[in-house]
């Protein structure tokens, strides 16, 4: 006979401001508590190395896209050189890529993750 476990209770975020600091990365996303480490030095050393990369070449705009949850967040460069995520689109709400820098260009995300 199979073993039948009780659902978790979902955590508030009052709950997960409780818990102890552990140098770890503490999410909390639908009420389900993740757990990761925080990125180790080699790790920003590289992203950094990236992002000075990218703005000497001139990028302007570039596209996180995040497989799994079927989202794409564009970046795009700030008059300060940052790049801040400037829109997050999801497949579920059957949202598009455009963009000011190819005028005329769609993607819809739903064609994008389509059976994947």
């Amino acid at each position: 006979m199979p073993v039948m476990s009780r659902p978790q209770k979902k955590l508030t975020s009052a709950e997960l401001l409780l818990l102890p600091d552990d140098g770890k990365r503490h999410e909390l996303i639908d009420g389900v508590h993740y757990v990761t480490p925080s990125p180790r030095i080699p790790h920003q050393v590289l992203v950094g190395r990236i992002f000075v990369a990218i703005s000497k070449k001139g990028v302007r705009e570039y596209l996180l896209v995040d497989p799994k949850n079927c989202r794409v967040s564009i970046c795009r460069r700030s008059g300060d050189g940052s790049f801040p995520i400037v829109s997050t689109l999801s497949a579920a709400a059957d949202e598009q890529i455009e963009t000011p820098l190819l005028p005329g260009f769609e993607l819809s995300l739903s064609e994008l993750f389509a059976e994947i």
